[in-house]
Order: C-alpha cells, then sequence, then structure tokens
C-alpha cells in the first residue's frame, strides 16, 4: 500500500511538472502572437473609426479612440516586459492574469461599439459595424484561445454587446428574439470552436513535451549503455576496447596533420605477489589506487604535451596512456618520470603498507611504428626490457634494437 502512495504521488508530481511546461509554452505562444494580434486590432479600428467618422459624433468617437489607444499601449508595454524578463520570471502567473485583464479592456471596448447604433444611422453603417464585431472573435480564435480566459476575456463583451443590440437596439423589434436566438447559437458555435482549438493545440504541446522526456531519457539510457560498453567498472577508467577505438582516431588525426604521439604501455610490478598474498580484494584496491593516480599525473603533464587521452586500463594489472601533440623525446620522458614517480608512493591495503611499483614501455609514432598494433607490440616489448633492467623504470621501443618480429 506504501509503495502504491508513493507510485500515486510521483505520477502526480510528474502530471503536475508536465502541466507546468505545457502552461509555459501555451504562455509563450500567447506573447508571441500579441504583437500581430495588435496590429490587426489597430487596422480593424482605424477602418471603423473612418467609417463612422461622418455617422458618429466626433466626441463619441474620439473618447473610444482615445481609450483604444490607452489599451493598445498599455498591451504592447506588458509584450515588451515580458520579452526581456528572464526565463524563470516568465513562468510567474501573473504574466497570463495581465495579459487577459488587457484582452478584457479590448473586448469590453469592441462591445462596446454597439452603442454607436442608432436608429438614425443608416442601414449599411449598422451592417458595416456589425459584420466588424462578429468578425472579430473568430479572428482572434487563434491567439486567443491559447488559453480559454482570455478568449472567454475578449469575446465575451462583444457577444454581450451583440445581445445587447439584438434585444434593446435594433430597428426590428419584432425579429429582435430571433436575432438574440442568432446571437446566441453563435456564442455557442464559438465556444465550441475555441474549446476544440485549446484542446487540440494542448495535446499537441503535451505529446510534444512527452516525446522531447522520451528523447532525453533515450539520450540518458544510450549514455549509460555506452559507459558500460567502454569504461572499466573497477577503475572508472575507460576499457581496452574504448582505448583502441579512441587511439585509431588520434592515429588517423595524427596522419592527416603530421602529430607525433607516444604510446604508454604501464604494468604493476609484483602485482601477482600482491593477489596471492593480501587477497584479490587488495589487489583491486591497488588497481583503483593506481587509477586514481594516473588520472591526477596525467593532470600535470599537459604542460609536457599540449593534449593527452585518458588513461585507460588496458586488461589485468596494464593501463594505457596515449599522449598527444608530443614535442621531443625529453617531454615524454619527463611524462614517464612523472607516472613512474607518483605510482611509487607508498598505500595502505589493509593493515599493510604496500610500496608499488610500475614498468613502462613507450612506443612513439611515427618514428617507431604507424600502425597502432605495431605501436602497441612496440611498448609492450619495451615494457618487457624495462622490467628485465630491473622494474620501476621506463624504456623507450628501439626498433633496431627490439625489432616487431
Amino acid at each position: 500500500m506504501a509503495m502504491d502512495s508513493d507510485h500515486d504521488a510521483g505520477s502526480a508530481a510528474v502530471g503536475e511538472e508536465l502541466k507546468r511546461s505545457v502552461d509555459t509554452r501555451l504562455l509563450e505562444l500567447l506573447f508571441s502572437a500579441g504583437p500581430r494580434i495588435i496590429a490587426a486590432s489597430v487596422v480593424v479600428a482605424a477602418v471603423v473609426v473612418l467609417a463612422l467618422r461622418a455617422a458618429v459624433p466626433g466626441s463619441s468617437l474620439l473618447l473610444w479612440s482615445g481609450l483604444f489607444l490607452l489599451v493598445l499601449v498599455l498591451r504592447f508595454l506588458l509584450m515588451i516586459r515580458w520579452r526581456r524578463a528572464d526565463a524563470a520570471a516568465r513562468r510567474s502567473p501573473h504574466w497570463l492574469w495581465l495579459y487577459t485583464l488587457g484582452t478584457l479592456a479590448a473586448g469590453s471596448l469592441w462591445g462596446s461599439a454597439v452603442l454607436f447604433l442608432s436608429s438614425e444611422m443608416s442601414l449599411s453603417h449598422q451592417l458595416f459595424v456589425l459584420v466588424a464585431l462578429v468578425g472579430l472573435p473568430i479572428a482572434a480564435m487563434p491567439g486567443d484561445s491559447v488559453f480559454m480566459r482570455v478568449y472567454y476575456a475578449f469575446a465575451l463583451p462583444i457577444v454581450a454587446g451583440l445581445l445587447y443590440w439584438a434585444l434593446f437596439a435594433s430597428q426590428t423589434q419584432q425579429l429582435s428574439i430571433h436575432f438574440s436566438l442568432l446571437v446566441a447559437a453563435y456564442a455557442a458555435v464559438l465556444w465550441v470552436t475555441a474549446h476544440s482549438y485549446h484542446d487540440r493545440l494542448r495535446q499537441s504541446i503535451e505529446m510534444g513535451l512527452k516525446n522531447e522526456q522520451l528523447v532525453r531519457q533515450l539520450s540518458r539510457s544510450n549514455r549509460q549503455l555506452e559507459q558500460l560498453a567502454y569504461l572499466d567498472p573497477l577503475t572508472g577508467l575507460s576499457n581496452r576496447r574504448w582505448f583502441q577505438l579512441e587511439a585509431q582516431q588520434e592515429l588517423d588525426r595524427g596522419a592527416r596533420s603530421n602529430r607525433r604521439l607516444a604510446l604508454l604501455l604501464i604494468d604493476l610490478d609484483n602485482f601477482k605477489q600482491v593477489n596471492d598474498t593480501l587477497g584479490h580484494e587488495m589487489g583491486d584496491q591497488l588497481l583503483q589506487v593506481t587509477a586514481r593516480r594516473l588520472t591526477e599525473s596525467l593532470r600535470h603533464t599537459d604542460a609536457l604535451a599540449r593534449n593527452l587521452s585518458d588513461a585507460a586500463r588496458f586488461g589485468g594489472d596494464e593501463f594505457t596512456v596515449l599522449l598527444e601533440d608530443v614535442d621531443d623525446r625529453q617531454g615524454v620522458e619527463q611524462a614517464a618520470a612523472r607516472l613512474i614517480e607518483t605510482l611509487s608512493a607508498t598505500v595502505m591495503l589493509g593493515d599493510v603498507e604496500w610500496r608499488p611499483s610500475a614498468s613502462i614501455g613507450i612506443a612513439l609514432y611515427p618514428e617507431h611504428a604507424s600502425r597502432l598494433g605495431e605501436l602497441m607490440r612496440g611498448a609492450d616489448v619495451a615494457m618487457y626490457i624495462a622490467k628485465k633492467r630491473g622494474r620501476n623504470r621506463y624504456c623507450f621501443f628501439e626498433p633496431d634494437r627490439d625489432g616487431l618480429s
């Protein structure tokens, strides 16, 4: 039961987060469409004012135009403020309420235009105003029905104005009921159509967000699979497969740009003795310590070689490092000497103080070999020569001395 409750709570939290994300996208659409809606309103208002200037008293038309201009400026300033706000501030709910208030003011002004209609006004002028008022809620639907409250704020005052005209201001009182029914039917069509548009838009955005979330989850899962495929689980270093892929790419780049590289093959001395005397758990601990020391040491090697690859566990107690953009042999020697010094520091394995050491074989590209397999064999030969010479040292591959047979 407790697990079911936790699952339900988690699902509710995910659903709430999705709703907030959808609302954020819808708000962006609303404010993005705002300038176009305002521009269209200006055009329609200008045409209406020009058409009515000879049929409506100048003071009334001037008052209406002034109020319309004031609302227009305030809405435009709101959109500018929203655009200048950062992403976090844009998620505040007050933006939607302010936008809704601006839309309500605009819709109320348009609805009040029916007050211009009178028996003295010509039928053509009345028809012109009515056609404009009927068309405005339809034209505003794509932009304002992003949020139904915004659309209601704009359309309802206009519908109320039309209903007022049908009941009280029309010149054909005997048809007032019929006009009222027609306005009611028109309002119902607007309501159904706007809701349908809003629902489809919301579902589309919700589906898009879910798809984005799935893509992120798949990407995260793919990265985890890549880590499993290319990382050594014990040390956290790259594994042999990853190193070979990366090293081959570096060799290909080196061939194109005439860059020199150095391959270092590192083998822990007397590692079998650790496993035999202290146990495999202590052997694993030594490998982990070695991996950390390799990584830390390579961070200080950048001054010696301008670029370097991550260290990799090549297998067992062997590690590899590929130094890129090597300037000269002396720089590689300094890097190898630093590694020898770092890896030979005393380490506590349980209750035993152990002083590890490592033998390093070095092969240079392209001097010693031009292919990765040959470069690896050269470094392997040099590493065994280092062991024969007493361990805890590095040795360069010498083709004339060592060969690759």
